[in-house]
C-alpha cells in the first residue's frame, strides 16, 4: 500500500533576480516533531502566464512572474502510521542552500 500525495503552490517571485526551488521533500508531523520526512517523487513546474509544463527537479523561477509549482509525492504506507500526522510540509532549498518549510495542509 501507498499514500500518494499531489499539491499546488502558486509562487510569486517578487525580486529581479530568479529563485531556485531545488531538493524537495514532504514532512508528515505532529505539534512537535517530524514523524516521515521523504523526497517528493516528481516535481514539475507550469508558468502561469504561459501554461508551460516542465518535467524538473531543480525549478527556476523567473523574476516577476507568477510559477504554480506541483509536487507528486508517494510514500510507503507500511512504513507509517498516518493517524498521528496532523501537519503536513514541503521542505526545500533555494538558490543560496538555505533550507524553508511551507506548511500544505493542517488538520
Amino acid at each position: 500500500n501507498r499514500a500518494s500525495f499531489i499539491f499546488s503552490l502558486d509562487v510569486y517571485n517578487s525580486s529581479s533576480d530568479n529563485k531556485i526551488i531545488r531538493d524537495v521533500y514532504i514532512l508528515l508531523c505532529d505539534k512537535k516533531k517530524v514523524l516521515y520526512r521523504d523526497k517528493a517523487v516528481d516535481a514539475f513546474i507550469r508558468i502561469s502566464s504561459t501554461s508551460e509544463q516542465t518535467s524538473n527537479k531543480l525549478i527556476n523561477i523567473r523574476p516577476k512572474e507568477l510559477t504554480r509549482v506541483s509536487v507528486k509525492a508517494t510514500l510507503n504506507k507500511e512504513s507509517f502510521d498516518f493517524t498521528k500526522t496532523n501537519r503536513i510540509y514541503m521542505e526545500y532549498q533555494d538558490e543560496k542552500q538555505k533550507t524553508h518549510k511551507v506548511l500544505l495542509k493542517m488538520y
